[in-house]
């Protein structure tokens, strides 16, 4: 398995406090280039459309999407990533901005779980993830919330504040809101369905 792919969009900018290793791949979406160049963390490859670029450099290795297209420049640079044989995705600078930005890469990060693939989304101060149909192990020491993405996802969850045995969470209802670590390692299994974690940091 390869090392992490780091991908940086054109959100808020925020939280580039990663350093990556050798083996990593990291891609600058869009304008997420120009936070990356202000950061001084090496760019590998530059993926978009260049709508909220700068100014689109000609000494880098770049992928120039169509402005019409189905896929985000974020979900563009996922499924690169994916192609190269990358498993974690860490995304930065992908939420705030257009309210319609940050929803598209929850989706993305469910898009990373139905492959099988770990995705993160990290802001300011917290990060999402998305877990489906395995049990995933957490620390921490603030607020964690669990949100199904599912219309109906059966969760069972140790460690936490509030502990969760075989309880259905439904899509339309956010009773998973706020609970909080205790110290220990937290273990949240998704039985049959996706669930969004936010948790702080």
């Amino acid at each position: 398995m390869k090392n992490k792919a780091y991908i940086v969009a054109s959100g808020d900018r925020s939280r580039l406090d990663f350093v990556p290793a050798p083996d990593d791949f990291v891609i600058a979406v869009d304008g997420g280039y120009d936070y990356l160049l202000g950061g001084g963390i090496r760019i590998d490859l530059l993926v978009g459309d260049m709508d909220s670029i700068k100014h689109v450099p000609g000494n880098i290795e770049k992928i120039i999407l169509e402005r019409e297209k189905d896929d985000t420049d974020t979900l563009a640079a996922v499924k690169i990533g994916i192609a190269q044989g990358y498993e974690e995705f860490h995304i930065y600078c992908g939420t705030g901005g257009r309210l319609s930005h940050t929803v598209a890469n929850i989706q993305t990060l469910e898009f990373l779980a139905k492959q099988k693939k770990r995705g993160f989304l990290f802001s300011e101060n917290g990060t999402a993830t998305v877990i489906r149909n395995e049990k995933r192990i957490f620390s921490g020491t603030g607020l964690l919330s669990i949100f199904s993405l599912s219309p109906e996802t059966t969760v069972t969850t140790k460690g936490l504040k509030y502990p969760l045995k075989n309880q259905p969470l439904a899509s339309d209802f956010p009773l998973g809101i706020s609970n909080e670590f205790t110290g220990a390692e937290a273990k949240i299994t998704a039985h049959d369905g996706s669930l969004l974690i936010v948790y702080d940091e």
